[in-house]
């Protein structure tokens, strides 16, 4: 299952593209603009057949981002414009287009946010706190509030698809430890658990403006989880007991990205992870120590950056 989830990334990951800028003519009368990449958005603009502006290179689902006057910035589709043709008209005002011998030069960054909304990945590093919930292994274990929260580190490829939508390859790092519990008589106790959920997962992003994303997430996969009891005595014993598995895992999440630049941004993320193991055995010296569900189930709470390309 593992080969399998690891090789689909690999073949998604092998078809990006880059994108650049460059002008179009408009060749109908009235062409509209739209707020976003489909024709069912809300028309912003409409542009005289023969105007020349400025576009970005790629399409997205067959729909040019454009610059009209004023700087503002739409959409406008593939059929009513010829890209690469017309010349921007000379006494422009500044702006992201340079000027070499009089004439101006297209850059990579001609619309404001372009390579940040208008890439096709999203590579996000991310760092935060998780909340469990262990049930009947609290109990059991007498464990503190303090093993309940721990920390969580991330790193998720997300593929852009058809307008709103995103695919995404998730991997993360959660667990926490305790310090030392004294039950007395010398005798200590320590807690630990940890927790490497690999993920799939589809976002959905309906509000998506040049600097402003802001959606929904839901992914699935597997994940390893390990939790360890460890008991030492003033004679220098030591004794553990260990919980350990592989089995699927759930995600549903909240997330909120600003573009800082053309390529990079900042990100934030709330969500709930669902992690229900069967019973398992105990690996330990000791007996008769029951088998345990090992629930890791619980919010997650998230930042991090964002690069795009």
């Amino acid at each position: 299952m593992l080969r399998g989830l690891l090789l689909a990334v690999s073949l998604w990951i092998q078809t990006g593209v880059a994108e650049a800028a460059q002008s179009g003519r408009v060749v109908v009368e009235d062409a509209a603009v739209y707020e976003f990449p489909q024709k069912s958005a809300k028309v912003i603009a409409r542009l005289k057949k023969d105007s020349v502006h400025a576009v970005s290179n790629l399409k997205t689902e067959g729909f040019y981002k454009i610059r009209i006057s004023g700087g503002e910035t739409g959409w406008i589709s593939g059929n009513d414009l010829l890209a690469g043709e017309g010349t921007l008209p000379s006494d422009t005002g500044p702006g992201p287009e340079a000027r070499i011998n009089g004439r101006r030069r297209l850059s990579d960054d001609l619309i404001d946010g372009e390579r940040f909304q208008g890439a096709s990945y999203r590579v996000q590093l991310g760092f935060g706190l998780s909340n469990l919930a262990f049930g009947g292994l609290s109990d059991y274990f007498q464990g503190t509030s303090s093993l309940n929260f721990g920390k969580a580190y991330s790193f998720e490829i997300q593929r852009k698809l058809a307008f709103p939508l995103s695919i995404a390859f998730r991997a993360e790092l959660r667990g926490s430890k305790t310090g030392e519990l004294d039950l007395g008589g010398g005798t200590t106790q320590t807690f630990e658990h940890s927790a490497i959920p690999l993920q799939l997962g589809l976002l959905y992003f309906p509000i998506h403006t040049q600097r402003w994303r802001i959606g929904i997430g839901g992914y699935g996969g597997i994940t390893v989880v390990s939790f360890t009891e460890v008991v030492r005595t003033t004679t220098s014993q030591t004794n553990s007991v260990k919980y350990s598995a592989m089995d699927l895992v759930g995600t549903g999440v909240i997330q909120v990205a600003y573009g800082l630049g053309r390529a990079f941004g900042i990100f934030g993320e709330f969500g709930y992870q669902y992690q229900v193991t069967s019973d398992l055995p105990a690996t330990t010296a000791l007996g008769n120590v029951p088998a345990f569900k090992l629930d890791y189930s619980g919010y997650l709470f998230k930042g991090g950056i964002e690069l795009r390309f």
